[in-house]
C-alpha cells in the first residue's frame, strides 16, 4: 500500500506548537478525522493515547509514528505533523519529537503491520527526515511524503 493510498493533503500539517504529547496526540487525532469523517476525534485520540500506554511509538532520532485500531474505521488514514519544536515523546533516545506520522486502521485488520513496517522504513531514512524537516509548506511536505 502507497502512502498516497492513505494520507490526504488536509491530513498534512506543519508549523505547530505543541507543549506535551498529550496535545500533540490530539493535533494528529484532528487531521486523522479529516482523513475520514465518520471516526470520532475522541475514539481516535482514545486509541492513540491507548496504543502510547503499552508502549511509545517513536523511532529515534525526533520521530514517532503514532497508531492506532479503531472500531467504526472503514479505511487505513493517515496524518502528518511538523512542530516547530520538538516535544518530550518518551523517546528511547530521549530526543525531542518533531516529527509524527500517525496512521489509523480499521479493529479488525492486520493491515496495520504492513504500513507499520513501510513508514518506519521511509522515516528511518536520515536524509529524507532532513527533507522534510527543511521543506515548510504543507503541500510540499505531502508531495515529499507522498513520492516517497
Amino acid at each position: 500500500m502507497r502512502i498516497a493510498e492513505f494520507l490526504k493533503p488536509e491530513c498534512v500539517s506543519e508549523g505547530i506548537s505543541a507543549s506535551n504529547k498529550r496535545r500533540v496526540l490530539h493535533l494528529l487525532a484532528d487531521l486523522l478525522v479529516k482523513g475520514d469523517p465518520q471516526l470520532s476525534v475522541n475514539a481516535v485520540l482514545q486509541g492513540l493515547i491507548e496504543r502510547e500506554n503499552l508502549g511509545g511509538t517513536s523511532l529515534g532520532k525526533g520521530i514517532a509514528i503514532p497508531h492506532s485500531r479503531i472500531k467504526g474505521a472503514s479505511k487505513v488514514v493517515g496524518a502528518f505533523l511538523k512542530l516547530d519544536q520538538g516535544v518530550d515523546f518518551s523517546a528511547c533516545d530521549q530526543v525531542p519529537v518533531d516529527i509524527f506520522f500517525a496512521f489509523a486502521v480499521p479493529e479488525d485488520t492486520s493491515e496495520h503491520l504492513q504500513v507499520l513496517a513501510q513508514l518506519a522504513r521511509v522515516f528511518r531514512d536520515p536524509v529524507f527526515c532532513k527533507q522534510l524537516r527543511s521543506v515548510k509548506d504543507g503541500q510540499a511536505l505531502y508531495q515529499l511524503i507522498t513520492e516517497k
